[in-house]
């Protein structure tokens, strides 16, 4: 088996185990957890003055961050809607309170027009979810390569994933396609990735 095959089946073994993980994080430590990340993500975020959020809605034990949507409202948040056939997503507004979608995997998305489509600039974080990370940047996603592909397209975006500190790891597979983050927001701090 080629090293690649051996990194894939290696990322796919690794995917299931952290998934697991997660939902096993009791309700009382998720909660605490959550908070901690959004106190933390609030203040790296107004400290830096972003003028866009490109987040998305919590799936699978995922940390919430709607919490932070309601005390960010001058900020405008704009959420991923995925395109299974062209595999791809792309970002829209939103505003809490506002009716979302369900897509076939059962994840939230904003309902769509042209008037909303939204692309990043200088001034947009891109809040990435993410099963782990490393302090390095290196991200493990979900394995469809969506957000790899999106900035692809936005090379100069700005990047953040968040996850909780359990799930911040020395060491994750990776291949020349995936992005690096920027920086990472656990529940215990947020990092400046080298």
């Amino acid at each position: 088996m080629s090293e690649a095959l051996d990194k894939i089946e290696y990322k796919h073994t690794l995917r299931n185990q952290l998934l697991k993980k997660r939902t096993t994080l009791p309700n009382d430590i998720f909660t605490q957890k959550n908070q901690l990340l959004i106190d933390n993500l609030i203040t790296w975020t107004k400290d830096r003055q972003w003028q866009k959020i490109f987040s998305f809605k919590a799936f699978r034990n995922e940390p919430n961050l709607d919490p932070m949507y309601e005390k960010t409202q001058n900020l405008p948040v704009f959420l991923p809607v995925m395109n299974p056939n062209l595999r791809k997503v792309d970002f829209y507004s939103w505003r809490p309170g506002q009716p979302l979608n369900t897509n076939k995997y059962g994840i939230a998305e904003p309902k769509i027009n042209q008037s909303n489509l939204a692309a990043p600039d200088q001034e947009t974080i891109i809040i990435v979810p993410s099963l782990a990370c490393t302090s390095t940047g290196i991200r493990l996603g979900y394995g469809g390569g969506y957000y790899d592909r999106y900035l692809e397209r936005y090379p100069n975006a700005i990047t953040i994933g968040v996850i909780f500190s359990d799930f911040l790891m020395e060491k994750l597979p990776y291949q020349p396609h995936d992005k690096k983050l920027h920086f990472i927001a656990t529940d215990e701090k947020v990092i400046a990735c080298n």
